[in-house]
């Protein structure tokens, strides 16, 4: 069929257009793959500036230089440059940082003290192999397998490596007890890291839950601590979150999903790299009707800060304290062949009612980040309610339409100062010297078979309050250390110091709790929660 004229024009036309299309398209690809292009040679050739450079520092410094430890310390400093909170962990480290957080280790089962040039047995953890084989608390450590342990400067982390070793092998221990030397083998067994020591009544009807870490064992050990408390009447609780700087996000989130209703949102992450990510509650949670307190302080953060800021939003416990740490960033570890780890950040954590509370940091900052704890005390804010940082933070609104606060932690819904009564620059130098546990243990030590017919820490603490000055003689042995006796500030300052020297007697035979049951007697951060419960302006 012959072709028309304007048919021949319409298609010249339209070859036309396909030609530019096709020009300015093979420009922009080109363009696009010559920016690609760019981008993947800047990149690897920051990663060749890296390489070149350390390459000619193997090859051309001066001395010669341990890359691999050269090497450790340039990670660390780059990684500091990010955040505060991203971090390289040697080997050594790392391990025991899994442990921590894994919640056992394989050894014999003791906890010793080293300030003597002996090892002596503080404890032997029940139902643990140094226990079953007859290890007592006061028994000296002489050897290990053969290797005298006996030296003036001799450390934990010696005495450690002697006793700790694979599952099921044999240690031979040499043990002086009143004076007999015993030969007696322990098999190593598995030896649990507690993330929970301290769990009692408080009174008939409340009890109180110290966590230390969020371990991965930590909902484990809390409901077997509740349990316990349940059976001798427990109705009110009090979780103490004080001093917990964090652990397993994932523990926090298992406990928070105990006390909160089905589908109530605990907790969400969000980074740059990982798509939003939203925990709920399941509905099957054992304690949603347990009225609740928890206590926290400048130190309550990251897991802390996730588990109290659920209840929080939700207004299922009153948070009663100081303002927590404000950790808001998620952290991941990055593990290398030789079992060192690059802990990075990786996202940022929301509570229920959107807010973060993590607080200010300028990219290189670090020093200014850290002093923020520095600054609450120089500001006053520890000792008074900072209300300069209500006016400036952001609001957000809980399940009952209170307000709270995000940005720099969590604010407590009941302040409580810290304490400074009795406390003054005597009393720091005494608390900062170290000597008050090294005296505990010799004293503990001395009087041993005496103190441990004592069967409770009321007795124990009557005892030594009516029959002992041990605050006269404990400023005795500091002044031999080099402190100075200052009478009027051992008087000023005798009432805590007596308390905390008594605490850490108690922890040579009662353990962890044995010293915060004494430590938390008058506590006026617990006062305040015992106080809560016949107000509960909230909870239901």
């Amino acid at each position: 069929m012959p072709l028309k004229a304007g048919n021949m024009e319409e298609r010249k036309g339209t070859s036309t257009i396909v030609l530019l299309i096709a020009v300015v398209m093979a420009l922009l690809v080109g363009g696009l793959i010559g920016w690609f292009s760019h981008q993947v040679k800047r990149r690897y050739a920051y990663d060749a500036s890296l390489i070149n450079a350390m390459e000619l520092v193997r090859t051309h410094y001066v001395d010669s230089v341990d890359m691999e430890t050269l090497a450790e310390g340039l990670i660390p400093s780059l990684l500091h440059s990010l955040d505060p909170h991203s971090e390289y962990i040697d080997r050594t480290a790392s391990l025991a940082e899994t442990q921590r957080l894994e919640g056992h280790f394989y050894g014999v089962g003791i906890t010793f003290n080293t300030i003597i040039d002996t090892p002596v047995v503080v404890e032997a953890i029940k139902g643990g192999s140094a226990s079953r084989a007859g290890i007592q608390a006061g028994d000296r450590l002489i050897s290990a397998d053969g290797k005298s342990l006996i030296h003036d400067s001799i450390t934990s982390d010696e005495v450690q490596k002697q006793l700790r070793g694979e599952r099921g092998t044999i240690v031979k221990v040499g043990v002086l007890r009143n004076g007999e030397l015993k030969n007696i083998g322990i098999t190593r067994d598995e030896v649990p890291i507690r993330s929970i020591n301290v769990a009692y009544m408080l009174n008939d009807v409340t009890g109180i839950i110290k966590i230390d870490t969020w371990a991965r064992t930590t909902l484990q050990e809390f409901l077997s601590a509740y349990y316990t408390l349940s059976q001798k009447g427990l109705k009110n609780l009090i979780i103490d979150l004080r001093d917990n700087v964090g652990g397993y996000m994932q523990s926090a989130i298992q406990l928070a999903n105990e006390f909160l209703p089905s589908g109530s949102l605990i907790v969400y992450s969000q980074g740059r790299k990982y798509p939003k990510e939203e925990y709920f509650a399941n509905g099957n949670g054992l304690l949603k009707e347990v009225p609740l307190a928890i206590l926290v302080n400048e130190f309550s953060a990251s897991s802390s800060e996730i588990f109290s800021a659920a209840m929080q939003d939700h207004d299922r416990a009153t948070i009663i304290g100081r303002r927590t740490f404000g950790k808001g960033w998620i952290q991941h570890p990055f593990y290398m062949p030789d079992s060192s780890q690059i802990r990075l950040t990786i996202a940022r954590y929301y509570t229920p009612s959107g807010r973060s509370i993590q607080k200010k940091y300028n990219l290189g900052k670090s020093e200014e980040y850290q002093r923020d704890l520095l600054d609450r005390y120089d500001t006053g804010e520890i000792y008074h309610a900072d209300s300069s940082f209500y006016k400036t933070a952001p609001k957000f609104r809980t399940d009952a339409g209170r307000i709270v606060y995000g940005g720099n932690g969590i604010m407590p819904d009941i302040f409580v100062p810290a304490d400074s009564s009795g406390q003054n620059t005597y009393y720091y130098r005494l608390i900062e010297s170290g000597l008050i546990p090294q005296y505990a243990f010799i004293y503990s030590d001395k009087y041993r078979f005496r103190l441990n017919k004592i069967p409770s820490t009321t007795d124990f603490w009557n005892y030594i309050h009516v029959n002992d000055n041990i605050v006269e003689r404990f400023a005795n042995y500091a002044a031999q250390k080099g402190i100075g006796k200052r009478p009027a500030m051992l008087w000023e300052c005798s009432i805590m110091l007596e308390k905390i020297l008594i605490a850490q007697v108690a922890r040579n035979f009662f353990g962890e709790q044995g010293f915060y049951e004494i430590v938390y007697n008058d506590d006026k951060t617990i006062q305040k929660a015992l106080e809560s419960f016949n107000q509960l302006p909230f909870q239901q």
